[in-house]
């Protein structure tokens, strides 16, 4: 008979999962450097301030869970991810903000021929959007936690970057089985969700 997973049984899948996309992101940022060759430097260099992002955000959540899986009762650890929940919304929201006013700096360097300014916003500006990008995935993932240990949740507005709202997942199971594109390749959105990524270490 297979057991009912438990609040703290859904956290330490969590915690695996995002241990599992540190290593990932981290081997990608490994990879790219064997590349320089074949690929442009600034692409190379988007991409790494990219992965570093990701696995700094990833990093953060782990720590955050295992620190809210050591107080025990499911009161207290249900109002600590609502919280946690709420920080990583607050930077996904400042990022987002800090992105729209960066991109009319950037545009107002490349109007004045200041291209090394530009250069060094565009790169702040890529770093931002990882930012959001990872923390609105972090929320879903949190979202979806909170949902199936009977919390309501609720929605997270998109952000300036017209990223698509991330509502509650609607439900939680294994990894999707089809491999998601490795951020070398550039995706659509240069975002592989928490709950797809970990196939491309497989291929």
């Amino acid at each position: 008979m297979t057991a009912t997973p438990t609040l703290n049984s859904r956290l330490r899948v969590l915690i695996a999962k995002t241990f599992r996309a540190e290593k990932l992101y981290s081997s990608i940022r490994t990879q790219h450097g064997d590349k320089l060759g074949n690929v442009s430097m600034l692409a190379e260099m988007a991409n790494d301030v990219r992965a570093k992002e990701w696995e700094r955000s990833h990093y953060q959540l782990r720590a955050a869970l295992n620190d809210i899986l050591s107080l025990g009762a499911n009161s207290a650890v249900l109002a600590e991810i609502l919280q946690l929940r709420e920080r990583f919304y607050r930077t996904a929201e400042e990022s987002s903000a800090m992105l729209e006013s960066g991109v009319e700096s950037l545009v107002e360097n490349i109007r004045r021929h200041e291209f090394a300014h530009a250069f060094k916003t565009s790169v702040e500006l890529i770093r931002l959007k990882a930012r959001a990008q990872a923390s609105k995935v972090i929320i879903e993932e949190l979202s979806a936690v909170l949902e199936a240990s009977g919390r309501p949740s609720t929605a997270v507005k998109p952000g300036e970057d017209g990223m698509r709202a991330f509502a509650p997942a609607e439900k939680q199971g294994a990894d999707e089985p089809q491999a998601a594109r490795a951020m070398a390749e550039q995706p659509r959105s240069n975002v592989i969700p928490l709950r797809r990524k970990f196939a491309v270490g497989s291929n």
